[in-house]
């Protein structure tokens, strides 16, 4: 799968919660996180789908509001619902960069703006 063929993947994904078909686009040693391992790492892809899993049952929507691809990158900027106090505390969006080998997801890292996600992606 290419890059732009991912990017409306995730908008389908993110548009239903699809995590079966999330699963599909992660590569089986997918990485989530910054570059230090923190609690919160995902090493793999049953360790996102769990973590996508439990944001779902708290009640945490998103949505892909936009797209940037590049030759193995995709950047999306994901529109958030935090459910009852937290929307007050956490970001209304933030810029995911899911980085492509092979047409798999093998790492997404997340930004705080457009700016840092696109230059990470290197575009």
């Amino acid at each position: 799968m290419n890059a732009s063929q991912v990017a409306a993947q995730l908008k389908t994904v993110f548009a239903g919660d699809d995590l079966d078909l999330m699963a599909t686009l992660l590569a089986p040693d997918v990485r989530w996180g910054d570059d230090e391992d923190t609690d919160t790492t995902c090493h793999d892809r049953a360790a996102v789908l769990d973590f996508y899993r439990a944001l779902h049952a708290r009640g945490v929507t998103a949505r892909v509001a936009e797209t940037v691809t590049g030759p193995d990158v995709v950047v999306a900027r994901l529109d958030i619902d935090w459910p009852g106090p937290e929307a007050d505390e956490r970001p209304r969006n933030e810029y995911q960069v899911f980085s492509l080998t092979g047409g798999l997801v093998t790492d997404i890292r997340g930004y705080p703006d457009r700016a840092a996600a696109l230059a990470a992606a290197g575009l």
